[in-house]
Parts: C-alpha cells; structure tokens; sequence
C-alpha cells in the first residue's frame, strides 16, 4: 500500500477526555476542511494541525496532578506513544485550557519552515480557533472556540479561555 501521501494519525486525545465542545464559525469550518501542503509536497488538511495543537492543551488543573493521568507540565508529553516527546528550555506550569509551543517545535512536527508555522497560527487566530502569547522567554496558546470539555469520571469542565457568546456578536 502507498502511504507516502496519505496522512497518519500522528495524535490522540488523552485518555480521560470524554467529549469536548466547540463553537466554530462558518468560515473556521471551511478553513478546517481545507489542505496546506508541507516541505516534502505532502498535502495535509488543516484540521490535522488543530488536531496536533488541541490535544496537547492541559485538559486538567495541575493541582489535581496526583490523581488525573491527564496533568502534566508544558515539559511533559500528553500520554500517548504516538505523540513525538518534546522538551522545552523553559517548561510553563499550564492551567487548564492552555498550551505551551515554540515555533521550532511545530516546524519539526509538521514540515514546515518557522514563517508558514507563524502564518498558520495567525490564520488560526484570526479564525477564533486559538489565542496565541508569543514571547522570547516560553510562548502558549489557548483555544477560545473550546466552550468546554468532560473528563471520564468528571463533570463538565467549562473553558476559562472561551469566548463568551456577547463576545461573538
């Protein structure tokens, strides 16, 4: 079978999440169903790098660390073995909603240089998708389009990241 040109499921949500919710625009929809091509001339749909962003957000409160397998600090891997294990020169300890990235680190993931990353990003801003705090020192993210989500064996966990819906009118 030819799989040089078909994508790979490169991440999975971890474990414990139940069910997430979201609140798309119309035009986030489209663009989540369109195709970037990488380096290598691989076509890969949009959606896949919100995949990739999404299920590396802590989904719960570093406090409850000893007791959920879904804590972790920015310098963690989420728990699964497909996810490639990236190390940061400054981890961030993440709230809830929140998700630390470097620009070198999407590149290497998804083949592409550091300015179709930036680019990327600030489509996905623009769109609702994430919120992005760039630094020098240790950038995040944060997806306002997420009004929440269930860990299994938890309650609702609402976004303190979301957009409210007087923000979207």
């Amino acid at each position: 079978m030819n799989n040089k040109n078909k994508e790979t499921a490169s991440s999975m949500f971890p474990a414990n999440v139940g069910s997430v919710i979201f609140r798309l625009s119309a035009e986030a929809i489209v663009w989540l169903d369109g195709t970037t091509k990488d380096d290598d001339g691989v076509l890969k749909t949009n959606r896949r790098f919100f995949h990739d962003l999404l299920v590396r957000m802590q989904f719960s409160d570093v406090s409850e660390a000893s007791c959920s397998s879904d804590s972790y600090t920015s310098e963690a891997s989420p728990h699964h073995s497909s996810f490639p294990h990236f190390v940061f020169r400054r981890p961030l300890l993440l709230h809830i909603g929140q998700m630390q990235y470097s620009e070198e680190m999407l590149s290497a993931l998804w083949h592409l240089g550091r300015k179709r990353i930036r680019n990327l990003l600030q489509r996905m801003e623009l769109l609702g998708l994430i919120r992005i705090y760039p630094s020098r020192i240790a950038s995040y993210m944060t997806f306002p389009c997420i009004d929440g989500w269930t860990l299994k064996g938890n309650g609702f966990i609402a976004n303190p990241h979301r957009i409210k819906q007087r923000e979207m009118a």
